[in-house]
């Protein structure tokens, strides 16, 4: 869907400002549903003028960024500017924003989030789940592939449906992706948001106590879904307090 989104953004960006203005403001108007962003075309909209607002030219890559600047200055003032620099894209060989995109996914989204995930769960069931797309061969070959072999209108994987569509059942390989979520924003308005709420009252460290307040407060009452905001806090406190 991030695909599909590049398509639309570079059609959407040549409207006129005051246009895109416009529809910005009527979509942040619409309130935020609690259900995850596959089943929800008001959330997908959300998530999309974020993107459109920051200017997505910067970057070939489309995904929702957590924290924007000016938030992570007010989380974590002290901490914003000792991270490390985002991973370098290297420059594709055609100017194409679908092949640094692909490129990005390649040396950046693989690597350090879908691989590190699905091999544990894969692995674990002395399953090999990735092989044969990650063999050097085909990565290469699907790198050198005209934009026009990869997508078909708004469907993807043009050439895995009609080259293995007739050894698998038409259901199959036409269903939606299902992805591996979880509801994080119903486990933050139980449990977890309680056990959030007492580390933050012993030991908030370098992160401001009433910036994370607000936005539990905020999910809590069903103002807005900070769900994977108040994950990624999470999981560092708990490294910090692993530390201790």
């Amino acid at each position: 869907q991030r695909y599909q989104a590049r398509a639309l953004l570079r059609w959407y960006t040549r409207l006129p400002g005051t246009l895109r203005m416009g529809v910005e403001r009527l979509v942040r108007a619409l309130p935020e549903p609690m259900a995850h962003h596959s089943r929800s075309v008001i959330k997908k909209a959300h998530l999309f003028v974020d993107v459109a607002a920051r200017q997505a030219a910067e970057t070939p890559y489309i995904a929702p960024l957590l924290f924007s600047p000016e938030q992570l200055r007010a989380l974590a003032p002290d901490l914003v500017d000792r991270g490390h620099p985002p991973p370098g894209i290297p420059e594709a060989t055609e100017p194409d924003d679908l092949q640094r995109m692909m490129a990005a996914d390649a040396l950046v989204y693989l690597p350090q989030d879908i691989l590190v995930k699905v091999d544990r769960a894969s692995m674990a069931q002395s399953l090999e789940a990735r092989a044969p797309f990650l063999d050097r061969k085909v990565v290469e070959l699907a790198f050198s592939l005209p934009r026009r072999w990869h997508r078909r209108g708004w469907s993807g994987k043009r050439m895995l449906r009609e080259t293995f569509g007739d050894l698998l059942p038409e259901a199959l390989w036409r269903r939606r992706k299902q992805g591996f979520g979880v509801p994080l924003h119903d486990w933050f308005r139980g449990r977890l948001g309680e056990r959030l709420q007492e580390w933050l009252m012993e030991s908030p460290g370098p992160l401001s106590a009433s910036v994370v307040g607000e936005l539990l407060g905020a999910h809590q009452a069903w103002r807005r879904d900070h769900g994977y905001r108040l994950w990624l806090i999470y999981v560092y406190l708990l490294w910090r307090r692993g530390l201790g």
